[in-house]
């Protein structure tokens, strides 16, 4: 039950207390989660395997969707992504804007990679 010490009669909080939880406190939601979590990993797991067995045998494709579902909570699923490797983009090249000194020095650079790839 809640405590309302610390409120006024109108609800809001009497003057100096800011309503903040006190320090390492935990929310009801929290506390009932922790006993859930707590309960499935001791009778409730138990339970959940002796049903998945049967399942596995009766109904093998809800087994495996049932199983899929927990997997992702201890090896979460990797996110899909499609690649369109097709694009072709002409290189935007114009030797007009390089002085002759940096076409050779390209040229020679070029060919060391073509040398090395040769190799």
């Amino acid at each position: 039950m809640a405590d309302y010490s610390e409120r006024n009669q109108d609800g809001t909080f009497k003057k100096g207390h800011s309503g903040a939880k006190p320090e390492g406190a935990i929310s009801e939601k929290t506390r009932i989660w922790n006993e859930i979590s707590e309960w499935f990993k001791g009778d409730g797991l138990q339970a959940y395997q002796q049903e998945l067995m049967q399942m596995k045998d009766d109904k093998p494709s809800e087994f495996l969707k049932r199983y899929e579902t927990m997997l992702e909570y201890f090896a979460p699923k990797l996110s899909r992504t499609e690649v369109d490797a097709s694009v072709k983009q002409e290189p935007d090249f114009d030797p007009s804007k390089y002085t002759d000194e940096e076409l050779e020095k390209l040229e020679s650079l070029l060919t060391k990679g073509q040398s090395r790839t040769m190799s």
